[in-house]
């Protein structure tokens, strides 16, 4: 039993073939690892159209898999980059955000027997 998602709403999405679930999670962890990255320097240079791109991504995905404490994170990182914070403001938000999601993705990777390429 998953810890970090659930993937109820994808197996009626999918209408439970194990294939196209998998193709869906692998889908997901590399796009979250990717968009992580960005996100993180995006907000490093106070770059808010790309946090706003970045976290709304996520945001779908994050719905799909029931990764809900990180969906009140993006919200809290969406509504920074609208106002235009600081930068000091949202790290403590971001850093848990980003946790959060690779607890998921390592959970996911292992149940899912995932391996991907180094980048």
């Amino acid at each position: 039993m998953a810890l970090y998602y659930n993937i109820t709403k994808l197996n009626e999405q999918k209408g439970n073939d194990a294939i196209e679930i998998k193709n869906s999670v692998v889908e997901f962890v590399v796009l979250a690892e990717t968009k992580l990255l960005k996100l993180e320097k995006a907000i490093s240079k106070k770059k808010y159209d790309k946090v706003i791109k970045h976290v709304s991504k996520l945001n779908k995905f994050l719905v799909l898999f029931e990764i809900d404490e990180c969906v009140e994170y993006a919200e809290g990182l969406l509504m920074w980059a609208d106002n235009q914070g600081s930068k000091k403001s949202i790290e403590e938000v971001f850093k848990v955000y980003k946790v959060r999601i690779e607890k998921a993705l390592k959970e996911m990777r292992k149940d899912f027997k995932i391996v991907l390429p180094i980048m």
